[in-house]
């Protein structure tokens, strides 16, 4: 059985198909944190952009739905107002423009890819507020079968650099994607907490109880840091070579 082509099924799941419900990222927090898993402390809202209130440490505004990084705004306090990744120093009103400007350049894009409030201003993953590396858990009934890594310096537009990791074979370094324009970067770390990693990811499967679920982390000082959960990883255009395809389209259809 294909992984590849099980995602492609996937897209066209029913609105009630319970993995849709945790497809935002407020309904994937209030999960994670009912499992007693860490998220990031939520600086101000939900609520529209007008509301929200400037951050004063380190921290990452987020609209609860979207993808690819679009939309979210990584912001280090600066004298001048926020610094951006970019290294563009904005003041708040700036900030939220630019916030408006990615949902308006999204307003045409496929549903899964629009950006929708509300908006949250959530603590940093990193302590100065640089990009930090994702860590994505692949999890199936049966376990989890790949951990990979991705980065991009500039946010928005998915993963640049990345990297992965087969978690049952000693946390090997694997390449599990067909060439494509991610670099992979061996120079990017297994997580240090990988192991509690794939124990929490474990249970945000069962409690949505699902076949398959991507669910993301960050690597923070104190343990896994949540992330969001993923229903269908890139929407289903990265591909995967024969064998992770194979090995994955296996778990997918298997028992736990």
């Amino acid at each position: 059985m294909s992984f590849d082509r099980q995602l492609r099924a996937a897209r066209r799941w029913p609105v009630d198909h319970p993995a849709w419900a945790y497809d935002r990222k407020l309904a994937g927090r209030a999960l994670a944190a009912s499992l007693g898993l860490r998220v990031p402390e939520l600086l101000s809202g939900p609520g529209d952009l007008d509301t929200l209130r400037p951050p004063t440490r380190p921290a990452a505004l987020k609209p609860d739905a979207g993808s690819g990084g679009h939309g979210v705004l990584l912001l280090r306090p600066d004298q001048e107002g926020w610094r951006l990744p970019d290294g563009v120093v904005l003041d708040w009103v700036g900030v939220l423009d630019r916030a408006r400007q990615a949902q308006q350049r999204r307003a045409a894009a496929r549903l899964h890819d629009r950006i929708a409030g509300p908006w949250m201003v959530e603590e940093s993953a990193t302590a100065d507020g640089s990009p930090p590396v994702s860590y994505r858990v692949w999890t199936f009934r049966g376990g989890v079968e790949l951990v990979t890594a991705g980065c991009n310096p500039n946010v928005a537009g998915g993963d640049k650099r990345v990297h992965a990791w087969d978690p049952r074979d000693g946390w090997a370094p694997v390449r599990p994607w067909l060439p494509n324009a991610k670099v992979v970067d061996p120079s990017l770390p297994p997580p240090r907490h990988g192991g509690e990693m794939v124990d929490a990811a474990g249970k945000v499967l069962a409690a949505v109880g699902v076949p398959f679920l991507r669910v993301d982390f960050y690597d923070g000082p104190f343990g896994p840091l949540f992330g969001e959960i993923t229903p269908v990883p890139t929407w289903a255009r990265t591909r995967h070579t024969p064998y992770w395809d194979q090995r994955m389209g296996a778990a997918w259809t298997s028992p736990a």
